[in-house]
């Protein structure tokens, strides 16, 4: 599930950011259709992209040393108690 939400806000990212691109050229040449129809792109990549974020936040992590599912904010893991160390990026 994790990989789906991941390159299903890549993928909205990159075509918001595409469809944004065209909009600022649609503002530049006054073209209010070009302006239109990104909209309509834009708006519902964004939507996706807002969901797949919270996917990703709220879906639940594997302890690394049980492997059952944990809080993703665990800094112990209920079930065998041992620290949960998080990879800082």
């Amino acid at each position: 599930m994790k990989k789906a939400a991941t390159w299903i806000a890549v993928l909205s990212g990159v075509i918001a950011a595409i469809a944004m691109l065209a909009m600022g050229i649609g503002v530049y040449h006054m073209d209010e259709d070009l302006i239109r129809i990104t909209a309509y792109i834009v708006l519902p990549c964004l939507a996706l992209l807002y969901i797949a974020a919270l996917v990703l936040r709220f879906s639940p992590s594997n302890c690394p040393h049980c492997g059952r599912h944990i809080p993703t904010d665990a800094v112990y893991c209920p079930y065998c108690g041992k620290e949960i160390h998080r990879d800082v990026k």
